[in-house]
């Protein structure tokens, strides 16, 4: 039988996970046709910086960039077991780790059970009513939205023009 050792990449020397790593740790997992692509490795470290970001103690589970590398390729394997494999999905388990009022890093699994739908609630609407103005919007939505504002200030108009006249 072989060692945990044996069987995962050695960390890399700046804390992060490898394209190597990454091909070993596919190898391991999956069939040999599938490879993690750049863009998924970099996906995965962004990840990680972000996670750190949210949870100051953090190096309370990775003390150290072997520890780091190896919790990396366990979560690359539990996004595929656990069926978390888009970008969208990604984002929603990282608003739910900024929301956490705890300092510690979550596993693997409180991670996927944030990326997964939630129910919506009427705080969320008022929420996204509220702070909507603030979020970027497509050029389109922009210039239809002002159409809009002209033909409602040209509606104001005539109908003030009309109650001037009678």
């Amino acid at each position: 039988m072989s060692s945990m050792s044996e069987l995962m990449p050695a960390p890399s020397e700046q804390g992060q996970f490898s394209h190597e790593q990454a091909a070993q740790l596919v190898n391991q997992s999956k069939p040999k046709d599938t490879l993690l692509t750049n863009h998924t490795i970099d996906l995965v470290n962004g990840l990680f910086a972000e996670l750190q970001a949210c949870f100051p103690a953090w190096r309370q589970a990775f003390p150290d960039t072997g520890a780091l590398n190896m919790a990396k390729q366990t979560w690359v394997k539990a996004f595929i077991t656990g069926g978390i494999l888009r970008q969208e999905q990604i984002r929603a388990g990282l608003n739910e780790a900024r929301l956490c009022e705890n300092p510690f890093f979550p596993t693997s699994g409180q991670f996927i059970a944030w990326c997964r739908p939630k129910k919506k609630n009427a705080n969320d609407a008022a929420a996204h009513r509220l702070f909507a103005p603030a979020l970027p919007r497509p050029k389109e939505q922009v210039m239809a939205e002002k159409a809009r504002g002209l033909e409602g200030v040209q509606k104001l108009r005539a109908i003030l023009k009309g109650k001037g006249r009678a």
